[in-house]
């Protein structure tokens, strides 16, 4: 994953990145629609 085992024992690291991998499902639509507009899909 790219992680090492103390970024991934630390708190405050996995709370920021669940930030950005959690999404809710109205958040993963704008994030594809962003995406296909931007590679004019």
């Amino acid at each position: 994953t790219g992680l090492t085992n103390e970024m991934r024992s630390d708190f405050n690291i996995m709370k920021e990145l669940s930030r950005h991998t959690r999404l809710t499902p109205e958040q993963r639509e704008q994030h594809l629609h962003r995406f296909m507009s931007d590679t004019h899909w």
